[in-house]
């Protein structure tokens, strides 16, 4: 009997925790310093299941948003493809009307976006490209120091 009521109160926490887990994600969060002492990386993550991501440093910059699933301890980001291009119309001289359209220049930056994150107690981990888990990252004066997301105020 006394093993059936550890059992329940097992589970019971384990559900807890689970759905406090769920609900938590929501908010704003940053990297904890600047990769380079130049790129900063800023994500808030929505109830609904979406996400904005911004990415932006010298010269370099990506902003995106997408959806989020939580599966156990990761979070797995889907990002909706970017459609910036601009079609512009005027007439000419002669009143007719000229359309130029403009696309949207290539993104180098979206390439590095982090596909999957771990959670952690009160901070995110990201993932490589190659699915690995970063660790550390090298800040100004070419430092090697762990690298995470912590929940902060978004600007």
């Amino acid at each position: 009997m006394k093993f059936i009521k550890y059992y329940i109160l097992f589970f019971t926490i384990q559900v807890q925790q689970f759905s406090i887990a769920q609900h938590s994600i929501q908010g704003c969060y940053n990297a904890n310093f600047a990769i380079a002492g130049w790129f900063g990386l800023q994500m808030e993550f929505y109830e609904d299941q979406t996400f904005s991501y911004l990415f932006a440093g010298d010269l370099f910059y990506d902003k995106a948003s997408g959806t989020y699933e939580i599966r156990g301890k990761e979070i797995i980001l889907s990002f909706k493809p970017m459609t910036d291009s601009i079609e512009i119309s005027m007439p000419d001289s002669l009143g007719n009307m000229i359309t130029s359209h403009f696309p949207a220049p290539e993104n180098i930056a979206s390439n590095h976006r982090p596909t999957r994150l771990l959670m952690k107690k009160d901070h995110l981990i990201l993932y490589d490209e190659n699915g690995q888990i970063v660790r550390r990252k090298y800040s100004h004066g070419n430092r090697r120091k762990r690298y995470y997301l912590t929940r902060g105020i978004c600007e």
